[in-house]
């Protein structure tokens, strides 16, 4: 570090830095001029100060008074919120005693409460999520939503699946729904279609049918509305009955389904005409169909 500069005119020609000041007068100033750092000793008088520093005020006796009240504030803040939560987990007023159902056809509405578990919970330990996965389970719902509002009504809107065809299967009834769910049986339908199995595999509700077997069902019901009953073999498909009690083996597959529609009408009028007496129709291949006599 090179030598200070001489003569305090040169210090005003130059950046000061921080200044301190003790009272003895004296003071420490660092210089900085381009590169180089200076540390000059001077005094007040140099600088024209006459009077000394004042001396800072200790603030720590009023700290001291202000921290028991600050401790006492948060204590009582805490304690009236411990009371305000206990009140509303304990308070009667806020424990869920029913719920309002809507949705529901197959289900009973208590069926579908006592499944969500809510009886006599605090309605701010309600999961919501929770009461709805277990209103799912029941046999018929398909999709269930909960809602709560203060301060003890809950709300359940579910989503049943909706029955369309009936499959007996040996002494074992079913219901199945549109898109081929096995759900248990629940009586007759009215309008609907039902299927004999004949493939002997077991079957309980929960399962779900093939999708090419769901889809060959609402095409047929389409096409043939007057059907009530069809049967089901696992080699030859879907069965129908035409004319005068006649099978007609329609195939697994709805492909080609109105054009099979339409070769068996024309069939069962010309063979109803000749008086024959057939066995079977095998329409699964619509380009070549074939009748068999007894």
């Amino acid at each position: 570090m090179g030598a200070p500069p001489e003569g305090l005119p040169w210090l005003s020609s130059r950046r000061l830095g921080r200044t301190t000041r003790g009272d003895e007068g004296w003071g420490v100033v660092r210089l900085m001029a381009r590169w180089r750092t200076y540390d000059v000793i001077i005094n007040r008088e140099a600088l024209g100060i006459d009077e000394k520093p004042r001396k800072r005020r200790r603030k720590g006796r009023r700290r001291s008074l202000l921290l028991p009240r600050a401790r006492l504030l948060s204590a009582g803040l805490l304690l009236a919120l411990l009371v305000i939560l206990g009140y509303l987990f304990t308070a009667p007023r806020f424990t869920v005693r029913g719920a309002t159902v809507r949705g529901n056809r197959l289900v009973d509405a208590a069926a579908i409460f006592r499944a969500s578990g809510l009886q006599g919970k605090n309605v701010f330990r309600v999961n919501t999520t929770a009461a709805a996965r277990a209103v799912e389970q029941l046999p018929y719902v398909k999709r269930a939503q909960v809602w709560v509002r203060l301060p003890a009504d809950v709300g359940i809107v579910v989503e049943e699946y909706t029955p369309k065809w009936v499959w007996v299967r040996g002494n074992d009834r079913f219901w199945i729904d549109e898109v081929g769910n096995v759900l248990p049986y629940g009586g007759e339908l009215e309008g609907s279609i039902t299927v004999v199995d004949r493939s002997g595999q077991p079957l309980r509700a929960g399962a779900r049918l093939d999708g090419t077997l769901v889809e060959t069902l609402q095409a047929l019901q389409y096409l043939m509305p007057e059907l009530s009953q069809v049967e089901y073999d696992p080699v030859v498909g879907l069965i129908v009955e035409a004319g005068p009690g006649w099978p007609v083996r329609i195939g697994h597959t709805s492909e080609h389904l109105a054009a099979k529609v339409t070769i068996l009408e024309g069939l069962v009028a010309e063979l109803s005409r000749r008086g024959a007496d057939v066995a079977f129709i095998d329409l699964r291949f619509p380009e070549r169909p074939y009748y068999r006599l007894k």
